[in-house]
C-alpha cells in the first residue's frame, strides 16, 4: 500500500496520481507498464513516486483496492440514505440498478476486468478476495433489516449474500456484452433472487 508520504498529499493530488495511473493501466497490460509511463502521466519526479509507492506492484494494488471501496462505498451510502431500514431481498432488488450504472458508466468495469485477470501478477490472492468481500457483506448485514431471517446462522446469510452477488454480476456482464437487454436480465435476477430469498426465510423460519 502507499507510503505516508502519499497520504500527505492533498486528496486532489492524491486523486490526479490515481486517476492518471489507472489510464496508464487501463491501456497497457501490466507486464508492459513501466514507471517512466506513471510519471510522465501523472507529471510527477522519478524520485517522488518512490516517496509515495515502494513498487509498480504497490500502485497496482492501491488501485484494486480503492476501486473496490468506490463500489463499497456507494452500496453501503445508499443503504444508509435510506429513511427505512431495507431486507436483504430489498437490497438484492435495488441494488441492481445501481451495480449497472456503476459499471456500465465508468471503467470500473473494465478496471475490475484486468484486476482480477493480473491479480496473481501482484500477489493478490483468492483469499483476499474473499476476506474483503465478507468484510463488505458484514458492514452490509450491520445495517439491514435482518428479522425474516434471524433464525438463520449468519454463516448462511453470507452464502446467500455471495449467491446472490454472483448471480448478479453474470446479469450485468450479460447486459454489458449485449447478449441479454436490461429487461431480461433484470427479470431473470428477480427470479433467482425471489427463489434464493423465499427458499432460505421458509426452510429456516
Amino acid at each position: 500500500m502507499p507510503k505516508d508520504t502519499f497520504y500527505r498529499l492533498s486528496t486532489s493530488k492524491q486523486s490526479h496520481i490515481e486517476q492518471k495511473a489507472k489510464q496508464v493501466f487501463l491501456n497497457v497490460p501490466y507486464t508492459n507498464v513501466n514507471i517512466a509511463m506513471i510519471i510522465k502521466a501523472a507529471d510527477i519526479p522519478r524520485g517522488s513516486f518512490y516517496q509515495y509507492f515502494t513498487s509498480l506492484e504497490d500502485l497496482y494494488q492501491h488501485l484494486f483496492v480503492i476501486t473496490l471501496e468506490a463500489y463499497e462505498t456507494k452500496h453501503l451510502e445508499k443503504v444508509l440514505k435510506t429513511t427505512k431500514k431495507h431486507t436483504l431481498h430489498a437490497w438484492a432488488l435495488e441494488s441492481f440498478a445501481s451495480d449497472y450504472a456503476f459499471l456500465s458508466t465508468s471503467d470500473h468495469i473494465i478496471l475490475l476486468g484486468k484486476f482480477f485477470k493480473e491479480r496473481k501478477m501482484i500477489n493478490i490472492s483468492l483469499e483476499f478476495m474473499k476476506e474483503r468481500q465478507e468484510q463488505f457483506f458484514q458492514k452490509l448485514l450491520n445495517i439491514l433489516d435482518l428479522k425474516v431471517l434471524s433464525s438463520l446462522e449468519a454463516d448462511k446469510i453470507l452464502k446467500l449474500m455471495h449467491w446472490i452477488q454472483h448471480i448478479k454480476f453474470q446479469k450485468i456482464h450479460k447486459i454489458i456484452n449485449e447478449s441479454e437487454t436490461y429487461k431480461q436480465a433484470y427479470q431473470d435476477y428477480r427470479f433467482f433472487v425471489d427463489v434464493l430469498y423465499k427458499g432460505a426465510r421458509e426452510l429456516y423460519a
